[in-house]
């Protein structure tokens, strides 16, 4: 398992390299477009588009840890936890506050069975998320709905970071 999760690593950093800083303009509306396709893509069931565009948005803006989220999400979700954790690992390099990452990662860890440590992820990043959590539905309420959900939905892990992230 190390040896794949290493494989992994290697892989996703030459893929993705050391993330810069988040991308603006026409870079940034790609890398949107980019992600919201991926959404799309996971929801309606096709997997393997879904993780193409959520590579595609993050070579496009490898500092938007959201993207990283959704790629990790959907790598656990097809029961891929080698390439999710190496996907939250690279994320951890440039952002390892994030409580949504962390939570993620907290996601994972219980996947793995390593509830106590899962646990105590989970505590020190909840307050992070229900503050994200918060300001993603007074987002909502003001926009008329959470960035790619098009109602009024709770969002998931990758949407209250993309929320929080582009908050004005």
């Amino acid at each position: 398992m190390k040896a794949h999760l290493m494989a992994a690593l290697v892989a996703m950093n030459m893929v993705f390299g050391a993330a810069a800083e988040p991308v603006s303009g026409a870079g940034q509306a790609q890398a949107i477009a980019a992600y919201d396709a991926a959404v799309s893509a996971e929801r309606a069931g096709d997997a393997q588009r879904a993780v193409k565009l959520y590579k595609q948005a993050i070579s496009i803006d490898p500092g938007e840890t959201c993207f990283y989220i959704g790629l990790g999400e959907l790598y656990q979700h097809k029961n891929d936890l080698v390439s999710a954790e190496a996907t939250y690992k690279v994320a951890m390099k440039f952002d390892p506050n994030n409580g949504l990452l962390q939570s993620a990662w907290a996601n994972l860890l219980w996947a793995k069975g390593d509830t106590a440590e899962s646990v105590r992820v989970w505590r020190k990043a909840s307050p992070a998320v229900e503050k994200a959590q918060r300001e993603s539905w007074t987002m909502a309420h003001r926009s008329g709905g959470n960035h790619g959900t098009g109602g009024l939905q709770p969002a998931s892990a990758t949407e209250i970071a993309f929320n929080a992230r582009h908050q004005k």
